[in-house]
């Protein structure tokens, strides 16, 4: 993963607005976008999902037993 990416996962981790996004990273919304979905495919194979509530991107643990 590139810096940019990195970065942008790390704040979805603790859960970012697109807005906190864009400025934090000076990069576009579509190009966020692409790096969610990108992470969002990787995401069902290690067990976490990204959500969306009050406009906030946030990457949530799924571990099911």
């Amino acid at each position: 993963m590139t810096y940019t990416r990195t970065k942008i996962y790390t704040m979805l981790t603790q859960g970012a607005t697109m807005e906190q996004l864009v400025n934090e990273t000076g990069r576009s919304q579509s190009f966020i976008r692409s790096v969610i979905s990108q992470i969002r495919e990787r995401g069902t194979d290690v067990c976490f999902r990204i959500t969306i509530e009050n406009s906030t991107y946030q990457i949530e643990n799924i571990i099911e037993v």
